[in-house]
């Protein structure tokens, strides 16, 4: 039994689908076995849900309406689509039928963790550059690439949990800042050399 009211409240927004499995955790049957039934009790009062699930069933070199989802098994270099539609709107279902959500985090909350951790980049990077341009230059690629690894791991952690942190807005105002802090430094040494800053600094 699905609530109305409570799923119609959910669908307002974009909402990321909870995969639970491929086709093998669904009852599939193909037309043709479909028509050799003389009953099909497992249907009754259940959701049935027609697509194409491949030409045989299951051909997993048969990409005609497969989409990547998370579940795929190969994540990096080339891969082919790894679950049809059909699979697709049956882990939606699912999803609903169960309340097995994920809880995106707000928005809100992803922006003032994105400014909080741009500041103490730009902070430490800052620290770097005064003790050692050449160990700022060494480091800032680093600073990024474990402030990175960390978010991304605990995207993962929280995943598991059914919660859903975007840290798209985070790692990029956190490069943003990094290369800000060299175009800033940079900007002072010209301000500087052409005695600008001094005139400035005077009135």
């Amino acid at each position: 039994f699905i609530d109305s009211d409570e799923k119609l409240d959910k669908l307002e927004g974009r909402m990321p689908i909870n995969y639970t499995g491929n086709s093998d955790q669904f009852l599939t049957v193909t037309i043709s076995e479909l028509l050799d039934l003389q009953e099909f009790p497992a249907a009754k009062d259940a959701v049935v849900i027609f697509g194409y699930l491949g030409t045989p069933t299951g051909n997993v070199n048969d990409i005609e309406d497969k989409h990547f989802t998370p579940l795929n098994p190969k994540f990096a270099g080339r891969s082919v689509p790894d679950m049809y539609g059909v699979v697709i709107h049956a882990n939606i279902l699912k999803m609903f039928l169960n309340k097995n959500f994920i809880t995106k985090i707000p928005k809100s909350v992803v922006w003032i963790l994105a400014i909080l951790f741009c500041y103490l980049c730009c902070l430490i990077s800052l620290k770097l550059e005064h003790k050692s341009e050449f160990l700022f230059d060494l480091l800032k690629k680093l600073l990024v690439f474990i402030v990175a690894v960390l978010f991304l791991y605990l995207a993962l952690l929280l995943i598991k949990s059914n919660i859903h942190l975007d840290v798209s807005i985070i790692l990029i105002l956190t490069l943003l800042g990094v290369e800000m802090v060299e175009f800033y430094i940079y900007l002072m040494r010209y301000l500087k050399s052409k005695g600008i800053w001094k005139h400035t600094a005077i009135h």
